[in-house]
């Protein structure tokens, strides 16, 4: 009976002593930061590494698994290191026995004893090399062989191990000193990657110390003693000399790698859809291009494959690193002046709202609406052109009096609906019609998506900067027959000022008001490029355009975009030359498209007019244009003493108030204002 109390009581023991052991492992588990904080990494689809980030504490820390290191280099450091790794359960007894022996009678750490699992204990938590902090290492050690295989073991040891400096992990390591991944070691390598850890110091920035080249033949004839290498690669190997510079960690593509890489969620290792020979070549011609500039104008470029929707170049500044162009900011998100690059996209809703078509006639003349007087950027005006030419040559009037007619609102709510919002300065205010001619604030990135949709029969759907194969679901923006006609337009001869030809591109230019934007996107069969030109704060740049500036840069771009498809272009032969009937559309059914309305220049509506200033009235100059003379002027349905062929008449009112001028012309077409004279 005793015998049997004394037997529960046992067991009770080693059950309470079990669950306080497991209790203490769940509430204190090893510290896993150090290991978890590692280098972010870009790849291409290829596995090409592009640019590695340092770690929060500023460590080149790249994450190494088991099977990305040489099989060589693990074997030797084991067999230096920890002879019985792969058989202990953290603590190695004899030498840990030898150890704690020699630290008890000599009170101090004299030998090691430590087995890898403890080294990887240390790296997690470094400690001062004490007693205390020897048991620690042994309890952590015990935990982590408790937690975590062997294999996940050894790779906190590959991804913590310090080399020298900042450097902290074998592949790190293997990047700096050799050049290459930690794959493919040399043995006189994986000897020396061996060896560092225990002496990192070894490195200074002269190189490595003159005793580094024996600490590593150590490794080596003890690899050789243990049979791990033959004679002849022991022998070659003890003749390599040892690296005496350190490489550059890889830092291209900075924006496309910040914008992958920076945000909290993201992987350790992103892959990024980018070409790397295309954005080397796409990085040089906006390098080149800038010379040409004026001072510290920057130019940013985007290229995507249009069917897939990836992105395959991404130039986000000149350099990033020249401050004097804020080269760091990334200039494919900024938001600016588009210009003139969205009217395609307005006469593509005016073709699918059956208001208009390609073979239309517009008028193109000076014309106010409301308080809103737009100009053509040469201040001269073509009178009747077809839309397709009020396209081409890119005329103000024409695609105000559209969006006139369809709603600044409306387009507004189109592009919303598609993912695309611009940005307004007052985001309060409801759109104007300056809308059309670049007052609004759009991305290059939101541009190129726009134009990315005319060649994939107007469906639009997100650039994809990763190789993620998954596409979003498309939106019809625009009908595909709209889109083909948009494409023809675009796509008709363009000459560069070097008088070269684009063929079979599609281009559209833009130029901000006051020249402080330029730009150009054009498309192909296969792939759409966007390129912008601007000083970074936005000051103007001078006298260059969109197609002055931008389309050389562009047309650069496409030689390396080379395709042997052809654009789908929507050709209706029924359409050619033809004036549309004025019972056509709703827009065509405004007179205003087929004469030339009078205009009244001044005074416009709600004008307020000092003229009694003084008590005396003083002449009133009134002024028009446009229509047909003789005119005639009304005052309150009045008709009053006119130069009737002039365009500019005098008038003085008889006291101060309120009035309704009327200008009539020989048509019988007239405009009116009220005005108040003071």
């Amino acid at each position: 009976m005793i015998r049997l109390r004394r037997m529960v009581l046992a067991a009770a023991l080693i059950i309470a002593i079990v669950a306080i052991l497991i209790s203490l492992d769940y509430f204190f588990p090893p510290n896993l930061t150090r290991f978890q904080d590692v280098s972010r990494e870009l790849r291409t689809e290829t596995e090409q590494l592009v640019h590695v980030f340092q770690t929060k504490d500023e460590k080149w820390r790249l994450q190494a698994k088991f099977e990305d290191i040489d099989p060589l280099y693990i074997a030797l450091l084991i067999h230096r290191e920890d002879h019985y790794f792969w058989y202990h359960y953290g603590v190695n007894p004899l030498s840990f026995l030898r150890a704690a022996y020699q630290g008890l009678s000599q009170g101090k750490v004299v030998s090691g004893g430590s087995t890898l699992t403890m080294q990887v204990a240390r790296l997690l938590e470094p400690r001062p090399r004490t007693l205390k902090a020897k048991i620690l290492q042994i309890v952590q050690a015990l935990q982590l062989e408790w937690r975590h295989s062997k294999k996940e073991i050894l790779e906190i040891y590959l991804t913590l191990a310090p080399y020298g400096s900042n450097l902290e992990g074998t592949r790190s390591a293997a990047l700096a000193y050799f050049g290459k991944s930690g794959s493919h070691l040399l043995p006189s390598e994986a000897a020396l990657l061996v060896a560092l850890p225990q002496t990192p110091s070894l490195w200074k920035r002269s190189g490595f110390l003159p005793r580094t080249q024996n600490i590593r033949n150590r490794v080596l004839t003890q690899a050789f003693k243990e049979g791990i290498i033959d004679d002849a690669t022991y022998r070659a190997a003890l003749q390599d000399p040892l690296p005496d510079s350190r490489f550059s960690f890889p830092r291209e593509m900075p924006h496309v790698a910040r914008r992958l890489c920076s945000l909290p969620q993201t992987p350790i290792v992103s892959y990024c859809s980018l070409r790397p020979l295309l954005q080397k070549r796409m990085e040089s011609i906006a390098f080149e291009a800038v010379k040409l500039l004026p001072p510290n104008v920057n130019v940013a470029m985007l290229v995507a494959h249009h069917p897939s929707r990836q992105v395959i170049a991404y130039v986000g500044s000149t350099n990033f690193f020249d401050n004097s162009r804020q080269g760091q900011v990334d200039f494919i998100r900024a938001f600016r002046s588009p210009g003139s690059t969205l009217k395609p996209f307005i006469y593509a809703l005016g073709f699918d709202y059956g208001l208009l078509k390609p073979t239309s006639y517009m008028l193109d003349d000076r014309r106010r609406f409301g308080s809103y007087l737009p100009d053509n950027f040469d201040k001269t005006f073509c009178g009747m052109v077809t839309v397709r030419d009020a396209l081409v040559w890119s005329l103000n009037i024409p695609v105000v009096e559209l969006l006139n007619e369809i709603g600044p609102q409306r387009f507004l709510g189109v592009l919303e609906e598609a993912g695309i919002t611009p940005k307004f300065s007052d985001p309060h205010a409801a759109p104007g019609l300056s809308l059309a001619l670049g007052g609004v604030g759009m991305t290059l990135e939101q541009l190129v998506t726009l134009y990315a949709s005319l060649p994939q029969n107007g469906h639009i759907v997100p650039l994809r900067f990763s190789i993620d194969k998954s596409l979003h679901q498309p939106y019809q923006l625009i009908s595909s027959k709209s889109a083909g006609q948009i494409t023809e337009i675009l796509s008709q001869t363009l000459n560069n000022e070097l008088g070269q030809k684009m063929t079979d591109i599609a281009v559209k230019t833009g130029t901000s008001y006051g020249h402080r934007d330029a730009w150009a996107v054009g498309y192909n069969a296969e792939y759409v490029a966007g390129v912008w030109i601007g000083h970074p704060d936005g000051t103007p740049f001078g006298v260059g355009t969109g197609r002055t500036l931008a389309v050389p840069v562009l047309e650069q771009v496409f030689r390396f975009l080379p395709t042997e498809k052809k654009l789908s272009i929507h050709t209706d032969q029924s359409e050619k030359l033809k004036v549309v009937d004025s019972q056509e559309t709703s827009l065509t059914k405004n007179k205003k498209l087929h004469k030339q309305f009078p205009k009244m220049l001044f005074p416009v509506d709600a004008t307020v007019i000092e003229s009694f200033s003084e008590g005396e009235p003083h002449p009133i100059i009134f002024s028009a244009m446009g229509g047909k003379r003789p005119y005639t002027w009304l005052v309150d349905g009045k008709p009053f003493a006119t130069h009737v062929w002039s365009l500019k008449t005098p008038w003085k009112p008889e006291k101060p108030g309120f009035y309704e001028i009327c200008l009539l012309d020989a048509q019988g077409l007239s405009e009116s204002a009220n005005i108040e004279v003071q």
